[in-house]
């Protein structure tokens, strides 16, 4: 009898904690810093198989609401290569919860001069809440670099894998965060001895040929993915900016910034990333004008670029 009661109890207590954590809720943030100055991140969320997540519409406008935050803060340029926008959900029917993982690049999100890479002037205090609130957050560096300074002290650190990690955003924004990565390359080329040169050459090749083949696996990965698990595309983007042309040759080759935003009716983060884009291309160009911006456009009457 007591034998009974005793497993009857035990697996009312293991039957509670696998209800428990199944239905927990949990968030993380994972940025990887790369060496021109750009940072990947993914955004990992898992919550209730029944809870609501953002669509593709609300994860796009956090991203560009925050780096624009992040310009406005920092006044340097930066951008989101649109093509990296990345959305992805899978569900666990056995503990009942789904995966939402959210991915982008992030462009000169680091100062990069000389041999240091220097970031952290983008986090203000309301910075994750315009993501999507409190969690961990992972911060991996390239192995090339060693970290020299950081303002705030990580929970955990795992130099072999250059990661950092604070268990929650609110303690790492604390004071300002500030980070200082410095090359470990001291020695110049000419200084290597002939083995190292070879060996750096047959390691270069080795790691050229390794990226092809992801490269190559990943397209392939892409082309077999359903078009209903294509979140965006560069056609979506290619669309948005036609859109954009179109309207200033409607209205005589320029027109306010606001009224872009206010007659394709796209958020003001938007619009403001896919002008910088188009800038970049030479498809148009903006002059401040008082508080607002006029946009014009960059094309002859025969259609070429000015």
């Amino acid at each position: 009898m007591r034998q009974a009661v005793a497993f009857f109890a035990l697996f009312t207590t293991l039957l509670l904690a696998s209800q428990s954590v199944g239905g927990s809720d949990y968030l993380d943030y994972n940025i990887h810093i790369i060496k021109d100055g750009s940072a990947l991140w993914t955004i990992t969320q898992v919550t209730d198989i029944d809870s609501s997540v953002d669509s593709w519409e609300e994860f796009e406008e956090r991203v560009f609401t925050t780096v624009n935050d992040a310009i406005d803060c920092t006044g340097r340029e930066m951008a989101v290569d649109l093509a990296s926008l990345e959305m992805k959900t899978e569900i666990y029917w056995e503990t009942s919860s789904k995966k939402i993982e959210y991915r982008f690049r992030w462009e000169n999100f680091s100062v990069v001069e000389e041999r240091q890479i220097s970031f952290g002037d983008v986090f203000s205090d309301e910075f994750f809440s315009l993501l999507y609130g409190d969690g961990e957050l992972y911060i991996t560096y390239p192995a090339e670099y060693d970290l020299k300074s950081v303002s705030l002290a990580p929970n955990q650190r795992e130099n072999s894998t250059q990661t950092l990690h604070w268990y929650r955003t609110q303690d790492f924004l604390v004071g300002d965060p500030n980070f200082l990565l410095a090359s470990r390359d001291a020695v110049s080329n000419e200084d290597f001895p002939l083995f190292t040169v070879a060996v750096l050459g047959s390691v270069t090749f080795g790691a050229v040929t390794i990226s092809f083949l992801i490269l190559k696996r990943r397209i392939k990965r892409k082309e077999k993915l359903p078009k209903s698990d294509e979140f965006s595309s560069w056609q979506e983007i290619e669309n948005d900016q036609e859109r954009i042309l179109q309207l200033l040759r409607s209205s005589g080759g320029n027109l306010k910034q606001s009224e872009v935003c206010q007659k394709l009716r796209f958020s003001r983060a938007k619009t403001s990333l896919l002008l910088t884009e188009m800038e970049k291309n030479s498809l148009v160009r903006r002059r401040k004008k008082g508080k607002n911006k006029i946009v014009f456009l960059m094309e002859t009457k025969e259609g070429q670029n000015l």
